[in-house]
């Protein structure tokens, strides 16, 4: 075996090896040798920003990890000088692990929103979040030992007392050159299937937020949010809630930062030789941040084109095709394409890769992603599997034509659920009974692109991006094939 044949076996079996990057959770402790910071994130890990808008598969939950835990905040401070990371005290206020003393767990929520008010919940929380980072003690009544219902009624019944706590704990933490953050992360989970309850925490915990940063220089909240809860009006409905909606961050991810994601991966799986094989003179530091190093690299592991000069070059074409109608890709779908990619590669192969299974990768991801956005919209498999055979780009007329054929009107508002507790069966743009047919398609259409499942052209004619088209079994000319 050549060094170079046996470079190309080792860069690919690490690609095979790559994580699947399932969901994270908060209470995880990161691995700090797969840690990249790209300065598109500063933004979003920003104490003084207080809403994080990020889909599935961003790391919303690993950068509420990488906040959470000392050691990983105090490296990525390294990246961040300007943010003072170090200088945080950092305290969970909702995370997916249950049975945690710093937060209630969503039963215990949806109980207690019976008896108080979301509100006095997460001013709860955010006292004994205090009391922890400065190891002070609170009043007997609401102490961490005592239960949350009976801890909440209490607090409610004694405001004066609640703002007299939080005044000495700001001073406290103003004395010491700290700042207080508790992180909310994980929030689809923190009622379970009612969305009533979901709301109404949601909407507590930014009004809550809202007050502290309005009122307290040393204690913030840091929200990570869903896309769908972002956009859902129905959480914003307080006062001034502007203020925060409009300055939110959005958690997403560039080409150079996937690929940076990419390279450090291979770093921490030991090929660093093997890849100055296969990329002589790379510098391997200029592998986090210079595209054209980036582009180099990565047609040294597959090639320079998907086949083809007219079919582009592969460096930019597979985060182009994981996009969705936002132009923008997950490390989640990247990383298992790549990782489907290596393992169905022959290992004969000349490169680690062939463009010829990075193209097919497609499909795993695409099929990955809708099941995953159906998870959190039961609706969308259906209008999905409506417009099995759709050549697009089409017109509106053929998509309505497709939602007619497969008598979405019915079945859809046959799901409608008027007591509006359980997790929206249908999307909220059709929840009006009201809707004549050509309004539901309408709206239907509307509910697909705020999801950035489809984008409508300038000529207005509708087209799927491939992250969603393969699955549905949608075509395209000259695009990826569909499943047989």
């Amino acid at each position: 075996m050549t060094a170079r044949t046996d470079a190309v076996s080792k860069v690919r079996a690490a690609i095979r090896n790559l994580p699947s990057i399932a969901q994270w959770s908060a209470t995880d402790k990161p691995d700090l040798d797969l840690l990249i910071t790209p300065r598109s994130h500063a933004q979003a890990i920003d104490p003084d920003e207080m809403v994080v808008e990020g889909d599935r598969g961003v790391g919303k939950s690993f950068w509420s990890a990488i906040l959470t835990f000392d050691d990983a905040r105090r490296r990525a401070a390294l990246s961040y000088p300007n943010l003072r990371l170090d200088q945080l005290r950092v305290e969970l206020g909702f995370a997916q692990a249950r049975g945690r003393e710093e937060y209630p767990s969503a039963k215990i929520l949806t109980s207690a929103l019976k008896d108080v008010p979301a509100n006095t919940i997460w001013r709860l929380v955010t006292l004994r979040s205090a009391a922890r980072s400065l190891n002070e003690r609170l009043p007997p009544e609401i102490a961490s030992d005592k239960g949350w219902a009976g801890a909440c009624r209490w607090l409610d019944a004694h405001a004066e007392e609640e703002e007299r706590l939080l005044a000495e704990f700001n001073t406290a933490l103003s004395r010491d050159g700290a700042k207080l953050l508790i992180v909310f992360d994980a929030l689809d989970r923190i009622a379970g299937t009612d969305w009533g309850a979901i709301r109404r925490l949601v909407r507590g915990i930014l009004e809550v937020g809202l007050e502290l940063r309005d009122s307290y220089s040393s204690i913030r909240f840091k929200v990570f949010l869903r896309s769908d809860f972002f956009n859902d009006e129905e959480i914003w409905r307080f006062p001034d809630a502007s203020k925060i909606k409009g300055s939110a961050a959005r958690l997403k991810w560039t080409a150079v930062d996937l690929y940076a994601l990419l390279f450090r991966y291979l770093d921490t799986a030991k090929v660093g030789d093997a890849l100055s094989i296969l990329v002589p003179k790379v510098d391997q530091s200029a592998l986090y941040s210079d595209p054209l190093a980036q582009q180099r690299a990565f047609e040294a592991l597959a090639g320079e084109h998907m086949g083809g000069v007219r079919r582009g070059r592969t460096y930019n074409w597979l985060p182009s095709h994981l996009s969705d109608a936002r132009g923008e890709a997950s490390p989640r779908s990247f990383l298992m394409a790549l990782k489907r990619a290596a393992e169905r590669t022959n290992d004969g192969a000349s490169l680690p890769l062939s463009y010829l299974e990075i193209r097919d990768s497609v499909q795993d991801a695409s099929a990955n992603r809708v099941t995953e956005l159906a998870e959190d919209h039961p609706w969308l498999g259906e209008v999905m599997k409506s417009l099995d055979g759709l050549i697009v780009p089409a017109e509106r007329a053929e998509v309505f034509s497709k939602f007619k054929g497969a008598n979405l009107e019915k079945t859809l508002t046959a799901q409608r659920n008027p007591g509006g507790s359980d997790v929206p069966r249908i999307p909220t743009e059709i929840s009006s009974p009201t809707l004549n047919a050509r309004d539901f398609y309408e709206r239907l259409l509307l509910a697909l692109k705020r999801l950035y499942v489809v984008e409508e052209r300038p000529d207005r004619r509708v087209n799927v991006p491939d992250l969603f088209r393969v699955a549905a079994r949608i075509k395209r000319k000259g695009g990826v094939p569909v499943p047989r």
